[in-house]
């Protein structure tokens, strides 16, 4: 799972358009997390509270310079506020992931949705998702 997040992150640092890479990422995230409900555990282990975990040392260690390095270049657009931390990135698409298992609603549709109010809780005003209508 760490694997497969830092290449996806690190493929988002390689596109040419960094929003539409963001976006991107953002929504394959999410569809992974669709089919594989563990991934949304490994993201909210991440985070502060779970700061002296092997897990949340792993992650750090593995992606944090990465997500810091996609999360500036993003913010630099001006399509992200400021304020948004990786941090927040990954508690809001757990969440989100953990309300959809919950519902038992697993269609592509709702979740590329989800993925679409991330953004849009992390975007500066107005927003322009660019994502996968559904």
């Amino acid at each position: 799972r760490l694997e497969w997040l830092r290449h996806r992150i690190e493929a988002a640092l390689g596109g040419g358009d960094v929003w539409r890479e963001f976006v991107a990422m953002n929504h394959d995230v999410l569809q992974r997390m669709r089919q594989d409900h563990l991934l949304r555990y490994v993201l909210a282990a991440a985070g502060p509270a779970l700061g002296t975990g092997q897990l949340a040392r792993r992650m750090a260690e593995a992606l944090g310079p990465l997500s810091a390095r996609v999360l500036a270049a993003v913010k630099a657009t001006g399509r992200v506020r400021a304020d948004v931390t990786a941090d927040d990135s990954a508690v809001l698409m757990s969440g989100v992931a953990a309300a959809l298992a919950g519902r038992q609603d697993f269609t592509e549709a709702s979740w590329h949705r989800a993925a679409d109010l991330v953004l849009a809780a992390c975007g500066s005003y107005p927003p322009d998702l660019g994502g996968e209508a559904g």
